[in-house]
């Protein structure tokens, strides 16, 4: 049987994609008054989202990729940038 293009649930395919998505969450620690310049930095890697914050961390990265060989490439670059000193990595899967 085949599937007419009209029948398919728009809403239930993104949700099929979004499970299948690996998401991972980079605390970043940045030397004192550089995260805006990091966050400018980082922006060109492929997020989702980046957020400056105040506390232990100075901003979070969130990432989506559909393969975890995808994922260390982008990690191993913005662990690189200058003005970045620690960085703590979740995943999941």
């Amino acid at each position: 049987m085949r599937t007419n293009i009209k029948n398919i649930n728009l809403k239930s395919l993104r949700k099929i994609r979004e499970v299948n998505m690996i998401v991972a969450i980079i605390l970043i620690a940045t030397e004192i008054g550089t995260e805006h310049n990091v966050e400018e930095k980082i922006k060109k890697e492929e997020i989702k989202e980046i957020l400056v914050t105040y506390g232990s961390w100075d901003i979070v990265v969130r990432i989506e990729v559909d393969d975890l060989k995808k994922l260390d490439p982008i990690i191993t670059n913005i662990r690189k940038i200058k003005g970045i000193v620690r960085t703590e990595t979740l995943i999941s899967a």
